[in-house]
């Protein structure tokens, strides 16, 4: 659980918390999940979103294969 009592599988993320994550614009994150440059990411709401697992996995897998640069 993290500091809000949430299981990391429950809290989700929208196009915004992606993107500071990211790094990236808030435009240039639903581009990336329109086209599924960003695996986990689903429609709720008709927004994006992600859940915590797999926006770590993703981030993960861009520190092996070279960053986000």
């Amino acid at each position: 659980m993290n500091k809000t009592g949430l299981k990391a599988e429950t809290v989700l993320y929208d196009v915004e918390d992606m993107a500071e994550f990211l790094v990236r614009s808030p435009l240039t994150v639903q581009r990336m999940c329109r086209s599924g440059r960003l695996p986990g990411a689903f429609k709720l709401g008709g927004e994006w979103r992600i859940r915590h697992k797999e926006l770590a996995k993703h981030l993960e897998s861009l520190e092996v294969y070279g960053g986000l640069g």
